[in-house]
C-alpha cells in the first residue's frame, strides 16, 4: 500500500466531522492572516519612529497602533484555540472508531490468524500504533494548513515589497523538496521498524505476566530479564536512529534556508534591490524571520507523517484481512441430540509441514462421555478445535446430528457447544457474569443455574 493511499484512506476517517474540520481551517486562516499581519505593523512602526519625507505618519495612526498589536494577539489566541480544539477533537473521534474497528476486527478474525501472531504485538498495535495515527489527523492537518498558509501569506507579502529579493526563496524551495523526499523514506523506514520493535517490548510483557507462575517456579526470571532488556535496548536503538536521522535532516533543512537568507541579506545591500522606504525594508526583514518558523514546522511535519503511515499500514493490514467465513444457514431447532462423526477428516495448519490429522473416522453416539489421549502434539486439541470450526478440515467432513458442521450457521453451531479450556479464563467482571458469559450476560440466577 503506498503512503499517498494509506494517507487518504485515513483522511478518509474525518470526512464525517467536515463541519468542525471547516471551522478549524478559517480559524487558522485567521492565525496566518496574523503573522502577515504583524510583519506589516512591524514596518508601520519603524516608519512611525524613524519617518521620513515622503512617509509622514499622523498622531492619529500613533494612537491606534498598540490598539492594533492587543487586537492583532487577541485574534491569533482565538484562532489558535479554535483549530487546536476542532482538530483535537476530530483527532480523538478517528482515534475512536479506529480502536473499535480493530477491536471488533479481532473478534470476527479466525483463531489461525492469531494462532499465528503474538498477543502482544496485536495490543500494541491496538494501543500504541493507533496512537501515532493521532498526530497525523490533529497535529500535522493543523501545521500543514497554517503553516502553508503562512509561507503563502508571507511570501506574497515579501513579493509586493521587493520581487527581486523574494526571488531566493524559489530558488531554495526545490532543494527543500528534494531533501524532503529523501528523508521521507529514511524515516519511514525507521518508524516501521520502532512500531516492530514496541510490539516485541508488548509481547514479552504480555506472555510474562500471563505466566508469572510458571516464570517462578521454573526459575526463568533471569531469562525473561534478559531476554526484555535486548528487546528494549533495541527498541531504544532504533529510536536514537530515528532522533539522528530527524536531527541531521533538520540541520541540513536549515542550512538550505539559511542560504536562501544568506543571498538576501547580501543583496540587501544593494540599493537598486532593497525596498527604498525604511518601513518596507525592515517589513521584509521581519517577514522573512517569520518565514523560518513555518519552514522548519512544515519540513519537520515528514518524520511524524512517515511514522503515522507506516502505523497506519499495519493498522489498515488487519482491517483489511479476511474475516471468519460463515456460509452455513441451518439452525437446529432448540439442542442437539449430540451424535458427532469424523468422515475421513484430513487437516494440515501449512501444506509445507504436513498432515496434523490423517484419515481420521470416528462416531461419537449422543450422550456418550468420550476422553482422547494421546502424546504431547499428537493432534488431540486440534481434533476438538474442528467442532466449533475453530479450523476447517483439508479434506473429509464432520456430521452433528447426521448434518454437515459447514451447513450450520457459526452462531447455531457454537451455541450447541461448551468449552472448558486448557488456559484458566477469568474475565475482569463478577463470578455471575463470568458464569453466564456470552449468551447468558445479563440474566437472572435462575435461568443461569437452569
Amino acid at each position: 500500500m503506498s503512503a499517498a493511499a494509506v494517507y487518504r484512506r485515513l483522511l478518509g476517517y474525518v470526512r464525517p466531522y467536515w463541519p468542525i474540520f471547516l471551522a478549524a481551517a478559517v480559524a487558522m486562516v485567521f492565525f496566518a492572516a496574523t503573522e502577515t499581519a504583524f510583519a506589516w505593523l512591524i514596518g508601520k512602526i519603524v516608519e512611525t519612529i524613524a519617518p521620513t519625507d515622503e512617509t509622514q505618519i499622523s498622531g492619529e495612526v500613533e494612537r491606534w497602533m498598540p490598539l492594533a498589536i492587543i487586537a492583532l494577539f487577541l485574534v491569533r489566541g482565538i484562532a489558535q484555540f479554535g483549530s487546536s480544539y476542532g482538530l483535537a477533537y476530530i483527532a480523538r473521534k478517528v482515534i475512536n472508531e479506529l480502536r473499535e474497528q480493530v477491536f471488533g476486527k479481532f473478534l470476527r478474525l479466525p483463531v489461525s490468524y492469531f494462532d499465528a501472531r503474538p498477543a502482544g504485538e496485536l495490543l500494541a498495535k491496538l494501543s500504541y500504533n493507533i496512537e501515532q495515527i493521532a498526530e497525523a489527523t490533529s497535529n500535522v492537518v493543523t501545521v500543514f494548513i497554517r503553516d502553508t498558509l503562512t509561507v503563502i501569506g508571507l511570501v506574497v507579502y515579501m513579493l509586493y515589497l521587493s520581487p527581486p529579493l523574494s526571488l531566493f526563496i524559489f530558488i531554495v524551495a526545490p532543494l527543500l523538496a528534494l531533501l524532503i523526499r529523501f528523508l521521507s523514506k529514511v524515516f519511514r523506514r525507521h518508524n516501521t521498524r520502532i512500531q516492530e520493535s514496541m510490539g516485541d517490548v508488548v509481547r514479552i510483557t504480555s506472555e510474562v505476566l500471563q505466566s508469572v507462575r510458571v516464570v517462578k517456579i521454573f526459575g526463568g526470571q533471569e531469562y525473561e530479564e534478559k531476554r526484555f532488556a535486548e528487546s528494549n535496548e533495541r527498541n531504544r536503538r532504533l529510536t536514537m536512529r530515528l532522533v539522528v536521522s530527524s536531527g541531521l535532516g533538520g540541520a541540513a533543512t536549515g542550512m538550505v534556508t539559511a542560504l536562501g537568507v544568506a543571498g538576501v541579506v547580501f543583496f540587501a545591500t544593494l540599493e537598486s534591490v532593497r525596498p527604498s522606504d525604511l518601513g518596507d525594508f525592515v517589513g521584509f526583514l521581519t517577514a522573512m524571520v517569520f518565514l523560518m518558523r513555518p519552514l522548519r514546522q512544515l519540513t519537520g511535519l515528514n518524520a511524524t507523517i512517515q511514522r503515522a503511515i507506516a502505523a497506519g499500514v499495519s493498522i489498515f493490514e488487519i482491517l483489511d484481512e479476511p474475516e471468519e467465513t460463515d456460509t452455513g444457514s441451518y439452525v437446529p431447532d432448540g439442542r442437539c441430540e449430540g451424535k458427532v462423526e469424523f468422515r475421513h477428516v484430513h487437516f494440515a495448519y501449512e501444506q509445507s509441514k504436513g498432515p496434523v490429522l490423517h484419515d481420521i473416522d470416528l462416531y461419537v453416539p449422543a450422550g456418550q462421555t468420550l476422553a482422547i489421549v494421546g502424546r504431547s502434539g499428537s493432534g488431540k486439541s486440534t481434533l476438538v478445535n474442528l467442532l466449533p470450526r475453530f479450523f476447517e478440515p483439508t479434506s473429509g467432513e464432520i456430521l452433528l446430528d447426521e448434518h454437515p458442521l459447514r451447513a450450520y450457521s457459526l452462531k447455531a453451531l457454537r451455541d450447541q457447544i461448551s468449552l472448558v479450556s486448557q488456559e484458566v479464563v477469568l474475565f475482569n467482571d463478577t463470578i455471575a457474569n463470568n458464569i453466564a458469559y456470552g449468551a447468558l450476560s445479563g440474566a437472572d440466577r435462575e435461568a443461569i443455574e437452569r
